[in-house]
């Protein structure tokens, strides 16, 4: 399932995307979101609960249009993302995430907790990107106590520690030249 909400890289303004091979699930996928009827302005058959969950025309051509070029900000993110590592040995990036559409950028610094390294970022009028998790997903409400009694002490140190790169089409090489110089000022 892929987001297009309008803060991810690939937008239409809100929806979503599922893509599966498995065609009892897709059948079962298009009722949902066709109302429960299984077929396109079907009347009266109704085969489960549905909801309205069409991309408008409008949200369809934004999202051709924005896949078209998704490509090249792929590359543009990718670029900015390098300069702004660039000579910052002490700053680690997250490995072994496949590839990436550099939505989020996450980093570590050794030493350094995520909220030390937003608070110097802020200081310089530098605003990281949010994080992927300030929190640990286990312990959400949505679980109840389910989880309530397990620490998960890897996820929470990496929910504690790491930060995100402010990484955007908008922004320009000067901007990224801006954090680098920043996260230098980091060094140990």
């Amino acid at each position: 399932m892929y987001s297009l909400a309008a803060t991810k890289p690939l937008q239409t303004g809100q929806g979503g995307v599922l893509l599966t091979d498995d065609g009892d699930f897709a059948q079962y996928a298009f009722r949902m979101k066709n109302y429960g009827r299984t077929e396109m302005f079907q009347k009266g058959v109704y085969v489960n609960h549905g909801f309205n969950s069409h991309l408008t025309e409008m949200q369809a051509v934004i999202g051709n249009v924005m896949f078209e070029h998704q490509e090249k900000m792929i590359r543009e993110r990718y670029v900015l993302k390098e300069g702004m590592l660039k000579d910052n040995d002490h700053v680690l990036p997250i490995r072994g995430m496949g590839r990436s559409n550099w939505y989020k950028a996450p980093i570590l610094i050794e030493g350094l907790r995520g909220s030390e390294i937003k608070e110097l970022a802020a200081t310089k009028e530098i605003e990281m990107g949010s994080s992927i998790y300030d929190f640990v997903t286990p312990h959400l409400d949505v679980f109840g106590d389910r989880w309530a009694s397990q620490e998960f002490p890897v996820a929470a140190e990496f929910a504690e520690n790491h930060v995100c790169l402010p990484l955007h089409n908008e922004m320009s090489e000067d901007d990224a030249w801006i954090v680098n110089q920043m996260l230098g000022l980091l060094a140990p």
